[in-house]
């Protein structure tokens, strides 16, 4: 284990372009509300992410989410990284924020996209004026999760997802639970061998630095934060 911390410390953007800016190969990985989630790097290109069965941008805009889960760095040049995605940590995490502020107004309604719509009996599809509302609502069969409805619809998931929120809130849909929900298999790992004696820290992170600025910005404050573990 090379790093450790939260996210309320240490926020998941900064954590991204400390794996850009160093070079890094290895692993972040954050265990969030929804599991274990992970987010991968090669050379500092920013190359996968996993979390709550979901992969590539999906997994990391989930990730964006979380914001004081607890998380560690396995900084491992052998490491064998699959490639889900790949982007520049800016371009990604201003991707992740934005999807997460939008979901934060979404969650209480649907707070997970494996629970099945329910149209509440008496409910018609004629007293809606939104037409991506009028869609979801006729693809509702009391059988399909939410994940589901993306097909018969061809919406994104969001905008089911902000449909769904605005049909639960005046009361023509509920959610139940699937029962295949509470069987769901952990993200897998990608196989990491053992971490050589460098580490991180002991890799060169650009030019030599000055000992009177070392200590500032994210670095510093993992360094700082380790050093008191």
């Amino acid at each position: 284990m090379e790093l450790a911390g939260t996210l309320d410390c240490f926020p998941l953007r900064e954590l991204l372009e400390l794996m850009q800016d160093s070079s890094m190969c290895g692993l972040l990985q954050i265990e969030g509300g929804r599991g274990t989630g992970y987010v991968g790097a090669k050379d500092g290109f920013i190359c996968h992410a996993a979390y709550a069965d979901q992969t590539g941008h999906e997994a990391l805009w989930l990730l964006f989410e979380e914001t004081t889960a607890p998380f560690t760095v396995v900084s491992d040049r052998s490491m064998k990284v699959p490639q889900t995605l790949i982007g520049d940590a800016t371009m990604l995490s201003d991707e992740g924020e934005d999807r997460a502020r939008q979901w934060r107004e979404i969650r209480p309604f649907v707070p997970d996209s494996k629970l099945i719509p329910v149209a509440t009996p008496g409910a018609s599809s004629a007293s809606l004026q939104d037409a991506f509302d009028r869609t979801v609502f006729e693809a509702v069969d009391g059988v399909s999760t939410v994940d589901d409805l993306v097909f018969p619809t061809a919406l994104s998931l969001m905008d089911i997802s902000r449909s769904l929120a605005r049909l639960i809130s005046v009361g023509m849909v509920r959610l139940v639970q699937s029962p295949a929900a509470a069987a769901r298999p952990a993200s897998p790992a990608p196989a990491v061998s053992e971490a050589p004696s460098g580490g991180l820290f002991r890799r060169p992170l650009g030019p030599a630095i000055p000992d009177n600025t070392a200590k500032t910005g994210l670095l510093g404050r993992l360094s700082q934060a380790q050093q008191r573990g």
